[in-house]
């Protein structure tokens, strides 16, 4: 088999136990389906960080997606492939299209973004701190625990916002501080924005299409600033990136 197959296979070869060993975990429950389906979200964004090694070319991007987009929609529409592979999606107890969301997002970003940081700062936000929002406002609900636990806007708690805006500036002004030639207070003055405009765009967005949303709207903060303010915003590759990450 080519590299070029094996690079195009990957995703949804990495894609296709992960959903099969998540679904098949044990519990049921709205609480246990969102930690199910947020494993599975956190675990293929994780990854997606190494896609820029092999899916290094718009065409292979392109030709990956799909195949991704088409087994997520065979579990959407295969009843044995839903019973067997749709646990870990649809088990949370609510209608999103989430998971085709990210796999759009993951190949708009692989193509657009010419820099480290532009890629996985974008990536690592959807990843990270929008699954702590949803579990922080499943367990809120869950403890009952008064105003964090009200839904306010588009049913989500102030417990999921507050949780995703967190997550968001742990992840992304750390990130930029350690990037080369960047001020800390620069750094953490971009995180900040990049944490807040990401949260209203989670708390504003339905369906799932926040996992689309989030990713554009980090891009768009940090291209905003650009490498004038931030020189690792406009070079540098991934394996530098990893270096980086590996360092702190």
């Amino acid at each position: 088999m080519s590299d070029t197959m094996i690079s195009l296979l990957l995703p949804p070869l990495l894609l296709v136990p992960a959903m099969g060993m998540l679904s098949r975990a044990g519990g049921d429950g709205e609480l246990l389906g969102e930690l199910r389906r947020k494993a599975l979200h956190v675990g293929t964004g994780l990854a997606a960080l190494t896609f820029p090694y092999f899916l290094n070319t718009p065409p292979r991007v392109l030709v990956a997606m799909a195949l991704v987009l088409a087994w997520m929609g065979a579990v959407r529409r295969i009843p044995a492939l839903r019973a067997s592979f749709g646990r870990c999606l649809f088990g949370a107890g609510r209608c999103s299209h989430g998971e085709l969301y990210f796999a759009v997002s993951t190949g708009f970003l692989l193509i657009v973004a010419d820099s480290p940081l532009l890629y996985a700062i974008p990536l690592l936000v959807l990843t990270l701190a929008d699954a702590a929002a949803a579990v922080a406002g499943r367990m809120a609900v869950r403890l009952g625990d008064g105003t964090l636990a009200r839904p306010w806007i588009n049913g989500k708690t102030r417990a999921g916002s507050a949780a995703f805006a967190l997550v968001a500036f742990s992840v992304s002004g750390p990130l930029l501080a350690f990037a080369p030639d960047v001020s800390i207070p620069s750094a953490l003055l971009i995180g900040l924005v990049l944490a807040l405009t990401t949260a209203a765009v989670e708390l504003g967005s339905r369906g799932g299409a926040d996992n689309f949303l989030i990713p554009i709207a980090a891009y768009l903060v940090l291209c905003a600033f650009g490498p004038s303010v931030v020189p690792a915003l406009g070079e540098g590759t991934v394996g530098e990136f990893l270096n980086l990450v590996a360092g702190v």
